[in-house]
């Protein structure tokens, strides 16, 4: 379901004895051949990951010397992207610039900044910082922590459940691209549960741990053992997702009525932040991203044809 994050050399795909680019420091080579002919594609987002890396580990040097000064020495904890508005503006950018180099280090390296900055004290995140980390979240394959933090961002309660009804973001999402991270979300699910179908109904090994995985994500991992008890909640929580993911496909129009139509161009104009209809680019495509590393999700929402209208 989703495409393969893997350490590995940005030309070969070798996975052994690779060198980390001494700069940025998230992509690797497997050797100063493979390093040079990737340089001119690689150098412009490098320098700058490079640049905004030592300027905000300057800042937050001169952060924490402040903090000892001011609290006298005393053993407190400090992390100066927490207390400082423009360290805030310069982390954002830093993780922005690591997604554009799109590796798996790159990733989780961007997703640790935006964990940071939902930490800083009176700086409210914008829709760009909660759709960054929920299409982390999905890229690395944390689907269910990507739930809970957008299921966190509409309501206080703690029991966050994949399968239960979207109706809990209606009127509350903050935009479309949030909406349809739910709907992902549900897609990655529905998906897993139609393969771990596949497998019972060809007599295969269910307790293979991916399905295994699967089926407690559905709740079923208690009836694995069940004979056709199992292929008939399968069925049932197929549909269930289903449903949900066309109520969810609704509410998105509904949003944004032109929505699902642009998501899978959105990459090749990002500029200007907004477009011609008000709509923000830059939450759309972190979305975006999430989407286009999930297989067959932009042709799952190409097969939706209900018109809300």
């Amino acid at each position: 379901m989703s495409s393969d994050l893997v350490i590995s050399c940005m030309v070969c795909g070798k996975q052994d004895n690779l060198k980390q680019c001494a700069q940025c420091k998230l992509v690797h080579f497997c050797g100063q051949e493979h390093q040079r002919s990737h340089w001119p594609s690689h150098k412009a987002v490098c320098k700058k990951v490079a640049k905004l890396r030592k300027r905000l580990e300057e800042k937050q040097k001169i952060g924490r010397e402040s903090w000892a000064e001011m609290t006298g020495g005393l053993s407190l904890q400090f992390t100066g992207s927490r207390r400082d508005g423009v360290q805030y503006k310069e982390q954002l950018q830093l993780a922005e610039q690591e997604l554009e180099i799109d590796t798996l280090v790159a990733i989780e390296s961007a997703l640790n900044h935006v964990v940071d900055l939902r930490n800083v004290p009176f700086q409210p995140l914008s829709d760009d910082v909660l759709e960054m980390a929920t299409s982390c979240l999905i890229r690395l394959g944390r689907d269910q922590e990507a739930y809970n933090y957008l299921k966190h961002w509409v309501s206080r309660y703690k029991d966050h459940d994949v399968l239960e009804s979207p109706d809990i973001f209606e009127g509350r999402a903050p935009s479309a691209a949030f909406l349809a991270s739910v709907f992902l979300v549900k897609l990655r699910l529905f998906t897993a549960a139609e393969a771990a179908r596949h497998c019972y109904t060809q007599g295969g090994d269910c307790s293979n741990p991916l399905i295994v995985a699967t089926l407690k994500k559905c709740g079923l991992d208690y009836v694995v053992n069940e004979g056709p008890e199992l292929g008939d909640q399968l069925n049932n929580t197929i549909r269930m997702l289903q449903d949900q993911m066309e109520e969810l496909y609704l509410q998105v129009k509904q949003l944004q009525p032109d929505f699902w139509s642009k998501l899978p161009t959105v990459h090749e104009n990002r500029e200007p932040r907004h477009d011609n209809s008000g709509m923000e680019t830059q939450p759309v495509l972190h979305c975006y991203r999430a989407f286009a590393a999930t297989r067959g999700s932009f042709e799952f929402v190409q097969s939706f044809t209900t018109d809300p209208a």
